[in-house]
């Protein structure tokens, strides 16, 4: 939600339950009690994002009772966390239309094994730094010379989470 303020785009979290959110924010999360409340008076909004398989049966909800766009932001394959879950997890994938991903993988994942279609979000990483493409020793030059790098955490070690790419971009 940062990345989407520093874009200009006017967007926030709303959330059920009592749960303290200690991080750097550039926004106020919208609490609710309980999800009756959050039913009745939810935030003014143009589209509802399901964030994981347990979210997607509570904004459907919303969007039937007030007629607003639903997406689906599925961050990754999320039935192999669980194996138990794995058949309730499919059945998500058909409940909402607009399916969003964090990669080609998961996109391929989600098409290859449950036939259904989703949208690539970019990355955050200037990949013209890490994918050549056909650029002359000078073209690669200045781009090293007047590209940002972001170094970033690696936070999980699964490999579906790019953890061998990652290690190897940063030894190179």
């Amino acid at each position: 939600v940062n990345g989407l303020i520093r874009s200009g785009i006017h967007a926030n979290i709303a959330y059920i339950g009592k749960k303290q959110i200690d991080l750097d924010l550039l926004f106020e999360p919208i609490y609710y009690e309980t999800f009756e409340h959050f039913c009745t008076f939810p935030p003014e909004s143009k589209v509802f994002v399901a964030t994981d398989n347990g979210t997607v049966q509570y904004v459907q909800l919303l969007s039937a009772s007030h007629h607003i766009e639903t997406a689906y932001f599925i961050q990754d394959y999320e039935g192999w966390f669980d194996k138990e879950k794995l058949d309730f997890v499919k059945k998500t994938y058909s409940q909402i239309e607009n399916k969003i991903v964090i990669s080609r993988w998961i996109q391929k994942m989600i098409k290859t094994n449950d036939n259904y279609d989703s949208t690539v979000i970019n990355v955050g990483v200037p990949t013209e730094i890490f994918y050549k493409q056909n650029k002359t020793v000078d073209e690669l030059k200045e781009l090293k010379n007047n590209c940002k790098i972001i170094v970033l955490s690696l936070l999980s070690n699964y490999e579906r989470r790019g953890s061998t790419y990652f290690i190897q971009a940063m030894r190179e």
